[in-house]
């Protein structure tokens, strides 16, 4: 796996015996005065946990690349801990090893947890909230709650939309396929009532059109073209507003009280975690 031959040339320059556990480790290292990489910035253990892992934003993907460069992963030959490197450009490095899945996106995009589940920005009860509250308390990770996931918290469920003419851009769609579970989130953007119950938009979203066999096709592409939808009320009234799409129906919800930029390091307006 090539976060761990990363890692393994990370310990080899800074003398590290062991690989700290990533789900639950928020300290950073850098690098010593004088070294080829020419800076004293901190560098995240959780931002190479997620760049690797579909959950990173750019700037956790830059820094991978640095990384990746100052260590010899990128290039030909072998790395600093004798390692054949993995690619031998960045753009190819890149491609091959980082990209995003849906609520990765739509987490980074409101700079909160890019690891919490679609169904609990929907529909997550108080129950189990008071349960991850418990077995995380004093910073613990817990089932995949790490400290972002548990500070995102505080912005779900999102609030269903009870019309079309609350749609705004930003909001959130969140997909319930064949009644039974949530498959998808993705965001709307340049969101325009047209009348009673009819908005003009594009979704932008990652995941649920891609695959190998399409890649770098139209149907790949992650914005998608304007269309005009019919909001309906859906079959779980509670949960307001959305459209059908084959046996998927696509619930809009108002987008995450969230005060937070795109994120760049660090999640939920703490630069570790």
């Amino acid at each position: 796996m090539e976060r761990d031959r990363l890692i393994a040339a990370i310990k080899t320059v800074l003398k590290i015996k062991h690989t700290p556990p990533l789900h639950s480790n928020y300290d950073w290292f850098a690098f010593a005065p004088g070294d080829p990489i020419q800076t004293h910035e901190p560098f995240y253990w959780q931002s190479i946990r997620r760049a690797f892992g579909f959950k990173g934003s750019p700037g956790e993907m830059q820094a991978v690349l640095r990384l990746a460069c100052r260590l010899g992963r990128i290039g030909t030959g072998k790395d600093v801990a004798g390692q054949p490197a993995a690619a031998p450009t960045l753009a190819a490095y890149a491609k091959q090893f980082f990209s995003l899945d849906c609520n990765g996106f739509v987490g980074n995009y409101w700079g909160l947890s890019p690891e919490v589940h679609q169904s609990n920005w929907a529909v997550i009860t108080p129950t189990t909230e008071a349960r991850v509250l418990k077995k995380t308390t004093g910073g613990d990770y817990w089932n995949g709650w790490g400290t972002a996931a548990v500070k995102t918290l505080d912005y779900i469920p999102l609030t269903p939309r009870r019309a079309a003419d609350e749609a705004c851009a930003g909001d959130v769609l969140i997909v319930h396929k064949d009644g039974t579970s949530w498959s998808h989130i993705a965001l709307v953007d340049h969101v325009t009532w047209v009348d009673g119950n009819q908005v003009n938009w594009r979704v932008v979203e990652y995941g649920e059109s891609t695959s190998e066999s399409n890649f770098d096709t139209a149907a790949d592409n992650h914005i998608k073209p304007f269309r005009t939808v019919k909001l309906v009320q859906g079959p779980n009234k509670k949960l307001g507003v959305g459209y059908q799409d084959g046996n998927k129906f696509k619930y809009l919800f108002a987008a995450p009280d969230s005060l937070f930029s795109p994120a760049t390091l660090g999640r939920c307006g703490v630069t570790a975690i």
